[in-house]
């Protein structure tokens, strides 16, 4: 049993991590999602997801290591968000690009997941259209997944799972 939090995007949740995780683990919950969420900068003409600052970076990582020392196992969410493209057609250099965007973002979460002992890995890209059969979507959605999921492999081995929408 778990619950999911939002990104830390507010300082304050720093200074609230303790009290929340007693209030989780009061309500028998033994997991918390943290999600951390990456938008786009800009869509047009190429794709470019904002790389976090160390500041946010070390705040998760903070975030991570009190957790766990409340005794809660984690689920890291990495959330491929912000101005998605959405239902219409973009060139396959395009896809290169955001295929090569998702993967930086994805593995460098995937590092941080695995250096610090996060037990299970969730992409979760809700919203667009690079998913296999979509109308919209490059014809080669489903091999450019399995090529992100084989190298996010070799730099996370806990539990990995992809959440969307279609």
């Amino acid at each position: 049993r778990g619950i999911a939090l939002v990104s830390y995007w507010w300082p304050a949740f720093s200074e609230l991590t303790a009290s929340t995780n007693k209030r989780i683990i009061d309500d028998s919950a033994n997991w918390v999602g943290i999600t951390a969420e990456n938008s786009y900068f800009m869509v047009e003409p190429m794709p470019k997801i904002k790389a976090d600052d160390e500041k946010y970076i070390n705040t998760l990582k903070d975030r991570i290591s009190k957790t766990h020392d409340s005794g809660l196992k984690i689920m890291l969410k990495t959330k491929l968000a912000g101005n998605n493209p959405r239902r219409q057609e973009y060139s396959e250099a395009w896809w290169n690009e955001w295929f090569k965007e998702a993967e930086r973002v994805i593995l460098s979460y995937g590092v941080l997941a695995e250096e610090n002992k996060v037990e299970s890995f969730i992409i979760d890209y809700s919203y667009g259209n690079s998913m296999p059969n979509e109308a919209f979507g490059p014809k080669n959605a489903t091999a450019r997944w399995e090529e992100i999921f084989k190298k996010l492999r070799t730099v996370y081995h806990g539990q990995i799972g992809f959440n969307t929408y279609l």
